[in-house]
């Protein structure tokens, strides 16, 4: 039996590590952990890639991985800030994140140091603004609801404010909260280390603009401490986007993220050590054959993406589509016997369906030019001339491009008077639809009878 999704592994945040690690990032995390441990100056790391790149898959298993795999000491937090960015203000739920995982991670330890200075460093306003309905998400509050209730009670509006208008008072709250989330990183006992915080920061390119520039201020005032660092997974240009949206479209954005961020990493796009295979290419291969994708029809695809993800930024998320568009074809499209051709445009515009979607008519009405072809192919003029004069091919990929861009230039030029050996090679490859009075009916009728029936959400 095939499978219409890509199978997810069953994760338990804080325990579950890496596993299998089919994509190879258990190095590039283990790299992660060494980084908190040794650096004692607090750190903002952005781990930065594209929608659908895997850092949400990453980020839940190195918080397991930390300590179970890669030995450290550092107390980790995952903080899903999309999920979070009902609540007015972000310091209200980092801090209900913080307390719930140290009750379970060191259940001994006295949080009331650290529960009372953040109601306290909280503005008055939005404290009073947050009514019970609020504290009710356990989630993201925990039992600090008891603490702000209880430190409302016996205080006048006025006397709040007064606190707040004083610099002093300020100034104290928030001496208060740093020396309480300091205590946390303090060593348990004589003669050991400190325990750093590492706290994961994750979805923030997708929360509200204003929500999302305040967790980054909200880190930087209240929590830029010795051993306390912060990963946040992003996707910064989306987050200059945001920027833009609160400033002004002349605001140097890029500029304005660098004053909150230590330095930025990116996920490795290769797995293993001599012969690196792309990450794009590895999951194909694995989540196919979980799925139960024919052979010749993996190959077929897994060979189309090598080529077009050359030039055009395909994601894992996008592949897993791919792959479910695949699977849902009529079942004659994935026996052995069908032909050749039709499969390679099946495969062609399934993938442009969904990784180059404003491009996919052009393909469907032909009118694609040679020239746009090939600079989507990365296939230079050089090797095609190379190839049709039977010179030497310089690599796998380029011998796989060339034989994509032939199938849709014969879909293109029909009879091309120039035609050699290898044309007359892909008008057999179309079988019986090479007697089509027009090949340029070929992609539309692909569509037609293979991809419009179906809607992928």
């Amino acid at each position: 039996m095939a499978r219409f999704l890509p199978p997810e592994e069953h994760l338990v945040l804080y325990e579950t590590g890496f596993g299998e690690d089919i994509l190879g990032r258990a190095p590039f995390g283990k790299n992660l952990s060494e980084i908190v441990e040794r650096i004692e100056d607090p750190l903002v790391i952005a781990l930065d890639g594209r929608w659908g790149t895997g850092k949400s898959h990453f980020l839940k298993r190195w918080v397991g991985a930390h300590k179970t795999q890669n030995e450290g000491r550092a107390l980790t937090v995952y903080f899903d800030a999309f999920a979070n960015d009902y609540l007015a203000d972000p310091l209200v739920a980092l801090v209900g994140s913080l307390t719930e995982r140290l009750k379970e991670e060191r259940p001994e330890a006295n949080l009331s140091g650290l529960k009372n200075a953040a109601v306290k460093i909280i503005k008055p306003l939005a404290r009073i603004g947050l009514n019970v309905a609020t504290f009710g998400a356990k989630d993201a509050l925990g039992d600090l609801e008891d603490a702000f209730l209880d430190a409302a009670k016996g205080e006048t509006d006025r006397a709040i404010e007064n606190l707040w208008q004083r610099e002093e008072g300020r100034r104290a709250a928030m001496e208060e909260f740093h020396a309480a989330v300091s205590a946390l990183t303090a060593p348990s006992a004589e003669g050991e280390s400190s325990q750093p915080l590492a706290i994961v920061i994750d979805e923030l390119d997708r929360c509200r603009p204003d929500y999302a520039l305040e967790i980054l201020e909200v880190i930087k005032h209240f929590f830029e401490l010795p051993h306390v660092h912060f990963i946040l997974g992003v996707n910064l240009e989306v987050l200059e986007d945001s920027v833009r949206t609160r400033y002004g479209s002349g605001i140097d954005a890029s500029a304005y993220l660098r004053k909150f961020l230590s330095f930025t990493m990116t996920l490795p796009e290769d797995v293993g050590d001599q012969m690196r295979t792309p990450v794009l290419l590895r999951y194909i291969e694995d989540q196919g054959n979980l799925m139960g994708t024919p052979n010749h029809l993996l190959k077929a695809i897994s060979e189309q993406l090598r080529v077009w993800s050359r030039k055009n930024n395909i994601s894992i998320r996008e592949a897993g589509k791919i792959l479910s568009w695949m699977a849902i074809l009529p079942s004659k499209s994935h026996q052995s016997g069908f032909p050749v051709g039709l499969r390679e445009v099946v495969i062609t515009l399934v993938i442009i369906k969904v990784a180059i979607p404003n491009l996919y008519s052009t393909f469907l009405n032909t009118s694609i030019d040679s020239m746009k072809l090939l600079d989507l192919l990365g296939l230079s003029e050089e090797v095609v001339s190379d190839k049709k004069a039977g010179k030497y091919i310089y690599s796998d990929e380029d011998n796989i491009a060339y034989n994509t861009f032939s199938v849709w230039m014969f879909i293109l030029n029909g009879d091309d008077p120039d035609r050699d050996r290898h044309w007359d090679w892909v008008a057999s490859i179309f079988g019986r639809y090479h007697n089509m009075e027009d090949n340029r009916r070929i992609p539309r009728t692909v569509h037609r009878d293979y991809l419009s029936v179906f809607r992928l959400a």
